[in-house]
C-alpha cells in the first residue's frame, strides 16, 4: 500500500515536472517572440534605418495634434514620392530653379495646412473641455467621490476629446491613483488643460472643493474661447480678403503677361523661365508667410 501510495505521489510529481517544464519553455518561447516582433517593428521603420530619428518624431507629433494615425514613413515617403514626380515634370520642361525650390515649396505648405488642422481640432477640443468641466462639477455636486463623477462624466464625451479622457478612465479604473492617471491629460498641448491638470492634483492632496474647481475653469475656459471667436472671425475675414487680392493680381498678371508678345519671346528663353518660376514661387512663400502670421498673432 505504501509502495503504491509513494508511486502515485512520484507519478503526480513527475508530472507536474513536466508540465511545469512545459509552460516555462513556452512562457520563454514568448518572450522572444515579444522581442523579435519588437526588434522587427523598429526595423520596419526606414527613417530609422537612416538615422532619421527626430524627423520621424517630428512628423509623428505633428500628424497626432491633427488627430491623424497615419504612419510617418508612408506620409515621408509619399512625400518624396511627389516630389519625384513633380521634379521631373519640371526639369524636363526646362523649369530648373522651380525644380529646385518646389519641394520647399510644398514641404511648407504641407505643414501650414497641418497647422491649420492642429488649430481647428484645438479649438474643438477647448470647446468639449469646457463642457466636460461643466458636466464633471454637476455631477461632483451629485457623487462626492471624484473617480465615480469622472466615470459619469467620461461616457459623455465625444471625439477628439474622449480619446484622452478614456485614458485617464482605464488609468482610474485599473488601479492607478487620480493623480496618476489625470497627469495624462497633459499630453494635450493646451495651457488651460494643463493648468486644470495641475489645480486638481494639488486639490486632490488638500481634499479642496473639486466642483468649484471645475467651475471657475469652464468659466475662464469659456471666457478665453469667446474672445478667441471673435478674434477668428477677425482674422478670417482679413485672410479670406488677402487670398482674393492675392488670387486677383496673379490671375492680372499671368494674363497680361500672356497677352505680351515681349513676355511671350522672353518667356521661352530658359532664363526667362527661371524667373517666372521664382517670381511664382516668392508668391507662394509671401501669402502662406502671411497667413502664419496671421495665425500666430491670433493665437499669441
Amino acid at each position: 500500500m505504501l509502495i503504491a501510495v509513494l508511486v502515485g505521489v512520484f507519478v503526480f510529481v513527475s508530472v507536474f515536472f513536466l508540465f511545469t517544464l512545459r509552460e516555462q519553455k513556452k512562457q520563454q518561447l514568448n518572450i522572444r517572440l515579444e522581442r523579435l516582433k519588437s526588434q522587427k517593428t523598429q526595423k520596419d521603420s526606414w527613417l530609422h534605418v537612416f538615422g532619421l530619428f527626430k524627423t520621424r518624431e517630428f512628423l509623428k507629433t505633428r500628424l497626432d495634434m491633427c488627430g491623424l494615425r497615419h504612419d510617418p514613413d508612408d506620409i515621408f515617403l509619399t512625400y518624396i514620392l511627389i516630389n519625384t514626380i513633380i521634379v521631373s515634370v519640371l526639369v524636363v520642361s526646362g523649369y530648373m530653379l522651380l525644380a529646385f525650390l518646389m519641394p520647399v515649396a510644398i514641404y511648407f505648405t504641407a505643414f501650414h495646412i497641418l497647422d491649420s488642422l492642429a488649430l481647428k481640432r484645438m479649438r474643438k477640443i477647448e470647446a468639449q473641455f469646457r463642457d466636460f468641466l461643466i458636466s464633471l462639477a454637476l455631477h461632483l455636486r451629485v457623487t462626492p467621490s471624484f473617480q465615480s463623477a469622472l466615470v459619469m462624466t467620461a461616457s459623455t464625451v465625444e471625439s477628439p476629446l474622449d480619446f484622452y479622457v478614456k485614458r485617464v478612465v482605464a488609468g482610474v479604473q485599473g488601479g492607478e491613483s487620480i493623480e496618476s492617471a489625470i497627469a495624462a491629460l497633459k499630453i494635450i498641448p493646451n495651457i488651460h488643460v494643463h493648468t486644470w491638470t495641475d489645480s486638481v492634483i494639488f486639490a486632490v492632496r488638500i481634499k479642496a472643493n473639486l466642483s468649484k474647481l471645475c467651475t471657475r475653469s469652464a468659466e475662464r475656459l469659456g471666457m478665453k474661447i469667446r474672445l478667441a471667436g471673435k478674434i477668428y472671425a477677425q482674422t478670417a475675414q482679413a485672410k479670406a480678403l488677402m487670398v482674393s487680392l492675392g488670387g486677383m493680381m496673379l490671375f492680372m498678371m499671368i494674363t497680361t503677361m500672356s497677352a505680351s508678345p515681349e513676355f511671350i519671346q522672353f518667356y521661352s528663353s530658359a532664363f526667362g523661365r527661371t524667373v517666372a518660376g521664382g517670381a511664382f514661387l516668392m508668391f507662394i512663400f509671401a501669402t502662406l508667410y502671411v497667413l502664419k502670421r496671421i495665425d500666430k498673432e491670433m493665437n499669441d
